[in-house]
């Protein structure tokens, strides 16, 4: 599991913001700064997040085009080329393999959570790592077996259906809802295991017969172990429902921006503002609603960071490498430049909250109160570097899923652009055809080299005023799994949605 408490202040913070403040120092006095500037731990905790970062982000590249070249291909099992694929069955082959990709990471997530777990018949000897995927699989098989077939039969319906309902994009919907079935049924199978199997799943059950609580993420109520199997999926359906809102969120959104035309550099960047206007709307109702719980764990902080910033910022970069013959390379650095003043502002919030949490733990005089206000700032410290590290991750990993799509799609005979009358007819799409590759990788190259660049300079920055970035090394197999995830789960979501009836 992950940890619970992180430290505020890991290894590489100077020693004059641990002995100053918890939090950052907007406020401190420029000759602080200015010496903190002048130390080498700075610069040091900058190129280790880089490095971090860089990494998570090739690697989610890597499989983001891996996944998208296997949907390229439609239904694999049918035997046809994709020219003689129908648009029907091409689209039930999007829509399973999305789904295969969707369940296969619920299942490696689930399995992670037993994986630190011994088995209650050998509790003095680890299990292979084969172990706990295995027995969670024999339990599951069966249900994630027919919701794929479910997918394939329910995405080739609708394609086949009324051609009044295509613009709606039902079968990706529909996709969503049955996955969520199955990450429930799969979540209470996890959960029976750990109860029954697990050394430490029996000794929560014992007490919490006798208690009816218990501390363990994992652990089931005693009122839950005498309900039937379905009726606990339904609880954990239930759960679910919040992300399977966020997803119809995104999926919306993607909808609308697929129909985009951008002609000119200000219709670039009023897009892209209000595409950034959305993405902070998602977030700043995320973070309220995860720092009221009593608990943050970082895996709550970064899902539900990254997944809106991966969804929405994808979808600028796919405008951008759509419309980049149109629009000059000024337009593409003013919509950059609006980043560097994100993260400042964000920081300017940061530091308001934690002098209002300062102020009120310096006027309280019960300590309840004040171990309450410290917890509270930790959360707030937590959130913030999770959410910068998640933050600056997902920036290249959109550019890598927007690159992978138009890569793999661009003039694909089953994809939306071909037969789009939006785009200016066929002048703009005999352009855009002849546009040289070179060119369009040179342009993504430079953006991503403009992307290091603001990257070290915002986070030298925010090491100035002790945001703890260095924290994401506590949780760095985690968060790589997680964003290995999205970016899989980003480029199946596109693809379902731009794939032409």
């Amino acid at each position: 599991m992950w940890a619970d408490k992180v430290q505020p202040y890991p290894v590489g913070t100077t020693a004059s913001a641990a002995k100053t403040s918890p939090g950052p120092a907007l406020v401190a006095p420029m000759a602080s700064l200015w010496s903190k500037l002048r130390s080498l731990d700075v610069y040091r905790d900058t190129a280790v997040t880089l490095v971090l970062m860089l990494y998570q982000a090739s690697l989610s590249a890597f499989f983001a085009f891996a996944a998208t070249f296997v949907l390229s291909l439609g239904l694999l099992v049918s035997g046809q080329s994709v020219e003689k694929q129908s648009s029907a069955v091409f689209i039930a082959g999007i829509s399973g393999t999305s789904a295969v990709f969707h369940l296969l990471a619920v299942f490696a997530a689930f399995s992670g959570l037993l994986a630190r777990h011994r088995w209650r018949q050998r509790p003095e000897q680890p299990m292979p790592p084969w172990f706990w995927p295995w027995r969670l699989l024999r339990r599951s098989a069966w249900f994630t077996v027919t919701t794929v077939l479910l997918i394939h039969a329910f995405a080739y319906l609708v394609s086949i259906g009324p051609k009044a309902l295509h613009p709606f994009q039902l079968h990706f919907y529909g996709a969503i809802c049955l996955s969520s079935f199955n990450t429930a049924v799969v979540d209470v199978c996890t959960r029976e295991l750990y109860e029954s199997e697990t050394v430490n799943g029996a000794r929560h059950a014992s007490s919490s017969t006798s208690t009816s609580t218990s501390n363990s993420t994992l652990s089931l109520r005693s009122r839950d172990m005498k309900q039937s199997f379905w009726r606990r999926v339904g609880r954990a359906y239930v759960r679910n429902v919040g992300m399977i809102v966020a997803l119809s969120a995104a999926a919306a959104y993607i909808q609308v921006a697929s129909r985009v035309v951008i002609k000119n550099d200000w219709e670039l960047v009023a897009f892209s503002l209000g595409s950034l206007a959305f993405r902070m709307l998602i977030l700043k109702a995320s973070q309220r609603l995860t720092l009221h719980h009593g608990k943050v764990h970082e895996r709550t902080i970064y899902l539900s960071t990254a997944v809106p910033t991966v969804l929405i910022d994808t979808q600028v970069r796919f405008i951008q490498l759509r419309v980049q013959d149109r629009v000059s390379i000024n337009g593409l650095v003013a919509v950059m430049a609006v980043e560097p003043a994100l993260r400042l502002t964000r920081c300017a919030l940061v530091a308001r909250r934690l002098r209002r949490l300062r102020n009120r733990k310096s006027q309280s005089a019960n300590r309840v109160a004040v171990t309450g206000v410290t917890q509270q700032v930790d959360r707030v410290l937590r959130f913030a570097a999770a959410e910068v590290h998640a933050d600056m991750c997902s920036e290249y990993i959109a550019m890598a899923c927007s690159a992978s799509i138009f890569y793999f799609f661009h003039g694909h005979p089953k994809f939306m652009w071909r037969e789009s009358p939006r785009d200016d007819d066929t002048v703009t799409v005999s352009a855009a055809r002849s546009t040289p590759r070179y060119t369009r990788v040179s342009v993504f190259l430079f953006q991503v080299g403009l992307e290091i660049l603001i990257d070290c300079v915002c986070s030298v920055w925010e090491l100035l005023l002790d945001i703890p970035l260095r924290v994401a090394a506590s949780v760095k197999s985690h968060s790589t799994i997680l964003f290995v995830a999205c970016a899989v789960a980003n480029v199946s979501v596109c693809c379902s949605l731009y794939a032409a009836h």
